[in-house]
């Protein structure tokens, strides 16, 4: 039998470096750039657009916090928000559609929540390119480069 050693490498803090506010269908929803390159949202600001209530929200974040899949895809950041530096759960934008899509439209929603079920439905459509397209994080010089770079050889 082999004895292996293994060393444990610290992953490097994921925080956020850049973040702004994007409007989408008239609510406004935090997106963030992290020191990871990776763009994250403001699940809290998410479940606001769509119009759940505080226990829906906090069923929301376990649910995130729990789910194998979602196990890399959050992150908690600290950002400045109207309440002051606050410590935020936020998802990474590619597992937006997995999570949206994971909230069932349940016939009690439907019957009580007509306008939350058709906030959802559509958040489900359209909220992951929107929000894409609407990031405006500055890209640095080495970025543009590269891009550039790709642009010219193609």
């Amino acid at each position: 039998m082999t004895k292996q050693t293994i060393v444990h490498v610290p992953e490097q803090k994921v925080v956020a470096v850049e973040q702004q506010l994007v409007n989408f269908n008239g609510a406004e929803i935090m997106a963030v750039k992290a020191n990871d390159e990776k763009i994250y949202i403001g699940v809290k600001w998410v479940c606001k657009g769509i119009g759940l209530s505080d226990d829906q929200m906090r069923n929301e974040r376990k649910k995130i916090q729990s789910d194998l899949v979602f196990r890399s895809g959050w992150v908690k950041l600290r950002l400045s928000t109207n309440g002051g530096m606050q410590e935020v759960l936020c998802i990474e934008l590619q597992y937006i559609p997995l999570w949206l899509a994971k909230i069932s439209i349940t016939p009690n929603m439907k019957l009580n929540q007509p306008q939350v079920t058709e906030n959802l439905v559509m958040y489900q459509q359209r909220i992951t390119d929107a929000l894409a397209e609407a990031c405006s994080f500055k890209k640095d010089s080495s970025e543009m480069m590269q891009e550039n770079l790709k642009n010219f050889l193609v």
